[in-house]
């Protein structure tokens, strides 16, 4: 794939070089790339007359085959020019199949391309066709072809493999975090038991508890999708610091606080009032 313009073959092509007219269209010079499908080809111009307007160019596309076997970088192993197409922008896609089709289906043949520039100004038509070729062999452009294609669909499994990966890993997340949501709830329920416990035990340590309350973590109704398996790690650990903290908390202000506990003794019931009280001998804490 590349322009047809070696030093050797020049020789071949000055029979068909002319001068181009100042108000006339520039030579449009072709080059050619490889895509995932074909071939595309585009032409670049240098403007250096006067009267010529962009709107009112257009190019003629010209092809000539050099049957398998032969010299692609020789304009003697081509064939006629002939005209394939006309187009009003300066670009031209050809996929595998068409170019192949050109050649005749001969899968080894090569296929040069020129564009011719042409300009009409309502009056005359002016046609340049001194612009340089560029040339493909099929095999290039269906090995090509074929080994886009390999990259698509490796591409196309990564993708599928890891959009598979994030949906199985958001799928053990959400399992993961409703556990720990589950256990929470399990947690909160035994903290309220503790507070409502010692909260009857005298009204200090009901006003204390309550706004020991407050330091709670708040534990989510529902699972949004900004809550990730890390925010519900990172509540756990917090909701497990407020627990010991509870626990620490209810045991200095029982050794400050009087307190009331019932004691029973088969159907006898007493109440005891202090600080840190303790059941009479003989007696259980109800």
């Amino acid at each position: 794939m590349r322009k047809l313009a070696l030093p050797m073959i020049l020789l071949a092509l000055t029979f068909t070089i002319q001068a181009a007219k100042a108000d006339g269209p520039p030579a449009a010079d072709v080059s050619c790339s490889l895509t995932d499908t074909g071939v595309r080809y585009g032409v670049s111009m240098v403007f250096t007359g006067s009267g010529v307007s962009f709107n009112s160019l257009r190019y003629e596309w010209d092809v000539l085959v050099a049957e398998a076997g032969k010299n692609p970088t020789l304009i003697s192993s081509y064939g006629p020019r002939t005209l394939y197409t006309t187009t009003t922008g300066n670009g031209l896609e050809l996929t595998y199949e068409t170019i192949l089709g050109i050649a005749k289906n001969d899968p080894n043949a090569s296929l040069l391309v020129y564009a011719n520039s042409v300009f009409s100004d309502g009056i005359s038509t002016l046609t340049n066709k001194t612009g340089k070729g560029c040339y493909v062999s099929l095999p290039d452009v269906l090995k090509n072809k074929n080994d886009r294609a390999l990259v698509l669909q490796k591409a196309a499994a990564d993708k599928a493999a890891a959009d598979k990966a994030a949906a199985d890993k958001a799928a053990a997340d959400k399992a993961a975090i409703e556990q720990i949501l589950q256990g929470l709830i399990a947690k909160s329920q035994v903290a309220d038991d503790l507070i409502a416990k010692y909260s009857e035990m005298s009204p200090i340590m009901k006003v204390n508890l309550a706004k020991f309350s407050f330091s709670r973590p708040t534990i989510p109704v529902s699972i949004t999708p900004d809550f990730t398996l890390a925010n519900a790690q990172d509540l756990d650990t917090r909701f497990n610091q407020f627990t010991t903290n509870l626990n620490a908390f209810i045991q200095t202000l029982s050794k400050n606080t009087a307190t009331t506990i019932t004691c029973v003794k088969g159907k006898v019931v007493k109440k005891v009032t202090a600080v840190g009280p303790k059941c009479p001998v003989g007696y259980k804490v109800k």
